[in-house]
């Protein structure tokens, strides 16, 4: 029990306590005895992160780590690391005009297409303010 206890507690503070690449390419797994399994993504990671064990060890003490065993698997990042996604809205019958209108003009059909899809999902991105998060192109920066 208390091994699971101090493995969420590691796990909530692994980006402070290795903040930078190896936060990004290691994770913690599992705590038994002392022991904790450290997922690593990559062989290069696995052979880099066997370099810094000791240094690991001096800020895992406290958690009651003795040892530390790395292993290729799945590595979840740091909740300091999280990256946020824009929340969406419906696009409106307007701003779908709005981007139609816009290319009446482009006569190549692929690039007609990756136009329209790119200027759909930004008008779908929400902004803090509620709004669509663009800025109307066509009014000139100096007015």
């Amino acid at each position: 029990m208390e091994g699971a206890l101090n493995l969420g507690r590691i796990a909530g503070k692994w980006g402070a306590l290795f903040n930078g690449a190896l936060s990004l390419h290691t994770s913690p797994e599992a705590l038994s005895a002392g022991t904790l399994t450290v997922n690593v993504d990559s062989p290069a990671w696995l052979h880099q992160a066997s370099f810094m064990r000791q240094q690991m060890l001096l800020k895992l003490r406290e958690f009651g780590v003795t040892s530390i065993r790395f292993r290729q698997g799945p590595v979840v990042p740091p909740e300091s690391s999280a990256v946020s996604v824009p929340e969406k809205h419906e696009v409106s019958h307007e701003e779908k005009a709005e981007v139609e209108a816009m290319l009446v003009s482009i006569e190549d059909e692929a690039l007609r297409g990756a136009i329209r899809g790119a200027a759909l999902l930004s008008f779908s991105r929400d902004t803090k303010g509620g709004g669509t998060g663009r800025k109307d192109v066509r009014k000139p920066i100096n007015p």
